[in-house]
């Protein structure tokens, strides 16, 4: 007695070639290769850097103001995500931002309080009025 006949493994792979199908479509909408790194504080973007694909670490400092001293944050960048590295203590006593650890899409984002710093990923092929999902 057979469990699967030749229809039930054509019905089958059917089924799997279907769900499949909508990852051609939306592969590109997943492609980090067009997305930037925006440094803004106080809802002023202060920075737009390259978000870096490779594995290697590729280091970008940055300049912000706080209190009316300048200072220098350094943002670390690899495989498609960011993080913000120690700011200095007298401007950020806890190390929150740093523990934040990697973003790597625009649905996260970095936040350093005292100083009003936020880190976040913006995708430029996503923007748009209406949320791809939506549609």
């Amino acid at each position: 007695m057979k469990i699967l006949k030749k229809g039930d493994i054509a019905v089958i792979v059917i089924i799997i070639v279907l769900s499949l199908i909508p990852m051609l479509f939306f592969k590109n909408e997943f492609n980090s290769d067009n997305a930037k790194i925006i440094v803004s504080q106080d809802s002023k973007i202060i920075g737009t850097y390259e978000l870096n694909t490779g594995s290697n670490s590729q280091y970008i400092e940055f300049d912000f103001e706080m209190d009316g001293k300048k200072y220098k944050g350094t943002l670390e960048t690899k495989n498609s995500q960011v993080r913000l590295l120690r700011l200095p203590k007298e401007v950020v006593p806890k190390s929150i931002h740093a523990d934040m650890s990697w973003i790597g899409d625009d649905s996260k984002i970095i936040v350093a309080l005292p100083a009003k710093l936020v880190i976040s990923i913006e995708n430029s092929k996503t923007d748009s009025e209406v949320d791809s999902i939506a549609t």
